[in-house]
């Protein structure tokens, strides 16, 4: 992996929480959290309930905007971000993509829900 994907890759993994933006069928914008996963690749994995406001926004659109950030509590000029745009596809049969649910249980092994 290059030392930049490498660096943008480690970083994510390192991350828990990311805020996702949709629009809705008026073009009013949504966001919302939620716990996420990463591959080497960056594609990265979330989950959430089909009638979720996101959900159905994502569903109709295909698109989220995404952040996640760090910061040093004891020096505030420490920090790093990320945002981005991606198209994002639904996933319903856990055959379908046995690899993102796995880094998410992976990751989140004490989720319940």
């Amino acid at each position: 992996m290059e030392e930049n994907k490498q660096k943008l890759y480690q970083f994510l993994n390192n991350q828990n929480i990311f805020s996702i933006s949709t629009v809705d069928e008026n073009n009013s914008p949504w966001i919302c959290t939620v716990y996420c996963a990463v591959d080497e690749n960056l594609n990265l994995y979330f989950m959430s309930p089909l009638d979720t406001d996101h959900s159905k926004h994502i569903l109709r659109t295909g698109e989220i905007a995404f952040s996640t950030a760090w910061s040093n509590p004891n020096d505030l000029s420490n920090r790093k971000g990320i945002q981005g745009k991606a198209n994002v596809e639904i996933i319903e049969e856990i055959n379908d993509s046995l690899e993102g649910y796995s880094l998410i249980y992976k990751k989140f092994s004490n989720w319940e829900g």
